[in-house]
Parts: C-alpha cells; sequence; structure tokens
C-alpha cells in the first residue's frame, strides 16, 4: 500500500515556514506544557533536599511529582503522615535497588535505555532553553491582565458552530456582517440545523486561548457576535453571547486565585510568541529536502507501524514501548528492517545529507512526533515529513542548549538520574523476585507480592544502607499530598510522561533506618 496519498510530495520544504503555515506552536505548546510541570522549579538554584541515599537523593520536589503525578497505590493514597511516609519509604526503596542492580547490568547498559536517557535528557535541556528564551522574558501587559482578571469571574451562555473550511467561513462571516443576518440562518447556508449548540463557558485552563480571549479580554455583552475564530488547524469557530451570567461575590482568597490563574494564562500566551520568535530565529533560512524515492520506501515500511489501532493508540509504538504500556511492539523490529536502506540519503537540510541509518540512530532518542492524533492512510506521507521536520527542528535547539551546557545543569541530571534509578530499580526489583519465584508484573494481587517477598527486602537494603542514609524530617512534615489520583503527560513532545511509574515495593510506612538530615 502507498501511504503517502495524494497530499504528500518530497520537494524542499523550509523548517520555519512549514512549522508555521501548518501548526504554528507546535514544539511551542509542548514546552509550555513542560513547563506548566516544572515552573515552580527554579532551575539554577540548589533544590531542596529530602533524603540521601549512598550518593543519591531525593529532593522535595521529585517527591511531590512522583507522588502527584501518577497514581499512587491504595495503601499510600492518602494525604496523612504515615501514607507520606510509605510514599518516601518507596523512593527510598527505589534509589537502594538502584544502588543494588549498579551501573553496569544488561539492562541499564542496553542500546534502547541508553538512547531512552539520551532523549529524556535533550527533552529536559529543550524545556530549559523555553523557559530562558520564552518564559523568564514574558512581560504582561498590566492593562490586560487587570482586565481580564475582573471578566474572569464572568459567566457566558454562547450559541456556537465550527466550520472546518477557511472559504465557507468568509462567506459565513460575510452573512453575519455585512447583511445582517441571524446566526442561525448564516449557518444553515452551510449546513442543515434546527438550532445551534449551546453551552457554558467560564474561566478555565482547559478552553482554548481563542475562546478565552474572546470572551474574557474584552466585555462582552449579550447578543454580541464573534468569529471566526481560528479554533485548529483549518478549523474556524462562531459564537454568539446569549446570556451574562450574574458575577457571583468572590472572596479574598478565590480573588486571589483568579488573579494568580489569569497571570498565568497570560504569561504562557506571551511566552508561547516568544518561543515562536526563538524557533523562527534558529530555524530561519534552513531547508529540507527529502529525497522522493527513498521518502516512499520509508513511508510504505513506517505507515502500518504507525496507522495500527489508532483509535487505542495515542503515542507512537517506541514511546510505549519504554513508557510500559506497549511491550508486544518492539521498534528494534522495524528499525532492523531499515537496515537494507541505511545507507540511502533520505533528506538534506542545511547542506547535510541525513542517510536513513543516521534518521533511525536518531529516531531511537527522539521518537516521532505526530501532529495530528487521527491519521489516514491517504494523509500518512505528509504527516511523517512534518514529524521529520519537527525532529530536525528539535536537534538544532537541542544543539543550541548542549553549546550552552545545560546538559550539565543540576535539574537536567536530576531528571535523568530520576528515570535511570527508575529503571536500574526494576532491573534489581524483577530480578529478585523471578529468584523468588514470583512476579509483581504478572501478579494481579500486587500486594500480596509485596507484602510475601518486597518488604523484607526493602528492611534488609535499610539496616544494610543505614549509615549511608539521611532523611530531612521536617521538611516531610511541611508537605502536603493531595488525594486526587493523576496521571500527568505533556503533549507534543517525544516522552510524554512526566515522571516514572509509582515504585510499588513496600507497604512500610516506619521510619526506623537512617539518620536524621543536618
Amino acid at each position: 500500500m502507498n501511504w503517502m496519498g495524494p497530499a504528500c510530495v518530497a520537494e524542499p520544504i523550509s523548517i520555519y515556514r512549514s512549522m508555521m503555515k501548518h501548526y504554528p506552536v507546535i514544539l511551542l505548546l509542548a514546552a509550555v506544557l513542560i513547563a506548566g510541570c516544572g515552573r515552580d522549579r527554579d532551575l539554577e538554584r540548589p533544590e531542596k533536599i529530602l533524603a540521601r541515599v549512598d550518593g543519591k537523593s531525593i529532593s522535595v520536589n521529585e517527591f511531590i511529582r512522583r507522588a502527584e503525578y501518577t497514581p499512587r497505590p491504595p495503601y499510600c493514597s492518602s494525604e496523612s503522615y504515615p501514607h507520606k511516609k510509605i510514599v518516601l519509604n518507596s523512593l527510598v526503596a527505589e534509589k537502594l535497588f538502584a544502588l543494588e542492580a549498579g551501573e553496569k547490568n544488561p539492562l541499564i547498559t542496553s542500546p534502547k535505555v541508553e538512547a531512552f536517557l539520551k532523549g529524556r535528557k535533550e527533552q529536559a535541556m529543550r524545556e530549559y532553553l523555553f523557559i530562558k528564551e520564552a518564559y523568564d522574558k514574558a512581560q504582561i501587559d498590566t492593562t490586560t491582565l487587570k482586565r481580564a482578571a475582573v471578566n474572569a469571574s464572568r459567566r457566558y451562555r454562547i450559541a456556537y458552530f465550527n466550520v472546518p473550511d477557511s472559504a465557507a467561513a468568509a462567506e459565513i462571516e460575510v452573512s453575519l456582517r455585512r447583511r445582517g443576518e441571524p446566526m442561525l440562518a448564516a449557518m444553515q447556508s452551510f449546513a442543515p440545523l434546527d438550532s445551534l449548540p449551546q453551552r457554558e463557558v467560564v474561566w478555565d485552563k482547559t478552553e482554548s486561548d481563542a475562546v478565552i480571549d474572546s470572551l474574557f479580554l474584552v466585555r462582552r455583552q449579550a447578543g454580541d457576535l464573534i468569529g471566526p475564530l481560528r479554533s485548529a488547524p483549518g478549523h474556524y469557530l462562531f459564537m454568539q453571547v446569549l446570556e451574562v451570567k450574574p458575577e457571583i461575590v468572590l472572596t479574598n482568597e478565590q480573588l486571589r486565585e483568579i488573579w494568580n490563574s489569569v497571570k498565568e494564562r497570560l504569561t504562557d500566551k506571551v511566552a508561547r510568541a516568544n518561543w515562536d520568535q526563538y524557533i523562527l530565529s534558529v530555524m530561519q533560512g534552513r531547508r529540507i529536502e527529502f529525497n522522493r524515492s527513498t521518502f516512499f520506501k520509508l513511508a510504505d515500511l513506517l505507515g502500518p507501524l504507525y496507522l495500527k489501532n489508532r483509535d487505542e493508540q495515542e503515542a507512537s509504538f517506541e514511546q510505549r514501548y519504554w513508557e510500559g504500556e506497549e511491550k508486544d511492539v518492539n521498534w528494534d523490529d522495524y528499525l532492523s528492517q531499515l537496515q537494507a536502506m541505511a545507507g540511502e540519503p533520505l533528506f538534506k537540510v542545511d547542506g547535510e545529507v541525513w542517510d536513513v541509518e543516521r534518521f533511525a540512530r536518531e529516531v531511537r532518542s527522539h521518537p516521532l512526533v505526530f501532529r495530528e492524533k487521527k491519521i489516514r492512510n491517504r494523509d500518512f506521507g505528509r504527516q511523517l515529513q512534518l514529524a521529520i521536520i519537527d525532529m530536525v527542528r528539535d536537534r538544532y535547539l537541542t544543539d543550541r542548549a548542549y553549546k550552552r551546557g545545560y546538559d550539565r545543569l543540576s535539574a537536567v541530571e536530576r531528571e535523568v538520574g530520576m528515570w535511570r534509578d527508575y529503571y536500574n530499580y526494576l532491573f534489581f526489583r524483577d530480578g529478585y523476585l523471578r529468584t523468588m519465584g514470583d512476579s509483581i508484573a504478572t501478579d494481579p494481587h500486587f500486594l500480596q507480592t509485596i507484602e510475601r517477598h518486597l518488604n523484607a527486602k526493602v528492611d534488609s537494603l535499610q539496616r544494610k544502607y543505614s549509615d549511608r542514609i539521611e532523611i530531612n524530617l521536617e521538611e516531610l512534615e511541611k508537605i502536603t499530598l493531595t488525594r486526587i489520583h493523576m496521571s500527568v503527560a505533556q503533549e507534543n513532545v517525544p516522552y510524554p510522561k512526566v515522571v516514572p511509574a509509582f515504585p510499588q515495593v513496600t507497604t512500610s510506612f516506619r521510619l526506623d533506618y537512617g539518620k536524621k538530615m543536618e
């Protein structure tokens, strides 16, 4: 089957122009989401350390992220102090298992894990590049901030209609603005409708910028017509304000929350614009030229991989393999099929030729990220081109970060260390359970496995390393956890999961080992 489709042509493509035309803020959106998880950290300031384990450490920030950004098991899911201690014991045990595994075991030295850790490091470096070049330079207009903060407590009931066509949107706008037709009548010329859909809109992080800007950055009244708004690539939104609901009286605390929420959102918006301009400066003038023959063969090979079970697949298979969600699909099986094409030129950028072998090597550490979540067969070729363009763009951004020494930042090193310790922990835990004739991966009653084998193993390692463990109890007592189960993921990045899965290794809440941190 030809996965290229009629819309895909292997012609020279300006990287920055293609990015701006087809999806203006691809990495931009991804970086904002990354920064949303990490902006509370000053990446240049030493973090508060909660525990030290024989040269390894657990920061307060890492403790909170590991407890809040992935579901905790029932035996430590509350905000109680005993459950906080179980969380700490679990993270300490992860470090202990990692120490026992060592840094020369077959898993951590495998090419797959080495490529994974390299990709994680470079993704963290691009996050820091975003923070320094975009977020830290974001300046908000005070008048806009005050206006938005005042309007943010409003609630609107709107009628709306989406148009997936710019020409139709322009025609509808003429009907609404110039001819003064009612909104329903204007829309009926495009689609048979008895009525327009309605909903209530409040200031919310999940709303699109287009909707928020049009309703809350200006003072809207009932009857106002809004649109067309570009809600997504190729899609346009029309709205009419049906009712402005009475504003409720807010407490001082609620007012502070609204102010902070508005400030954060507007800062993000300015940061995205800053990042957009920075990407343009990095990619200006660079062009990518695809080799038509090689690209067609590559698309035919990769099409089945990326289009299989798309309804169930939200990330590429190689991502899911390393996130522990798709262990029956091995990206290496597909890479091996590329060996016959290894030396064939795939594309040229800035006068430098990338052959298939170099492309495959890059994908090992930077899985392809597709801009569209639902891809039709005939569109796959074009989407593959764009995914490759985005990968190349990230390589240039990463190179900038390397030149600035961001790979040596303590926050970047801590991020990589967290994932390295997690995989070392898995290697030792699973190997130990195999010697005991057990497996947490196949036991549906994982709690029984912990109680049967792992609690005792953790206890023995706590005793073994006790004189090399320090715990900051004062900081532990200050931490407040929630009971909300979350699984935080980023969008449009090679590695979506923010933190590894919670280490299910001990149910003990006793802190009868180690010493108090000075």
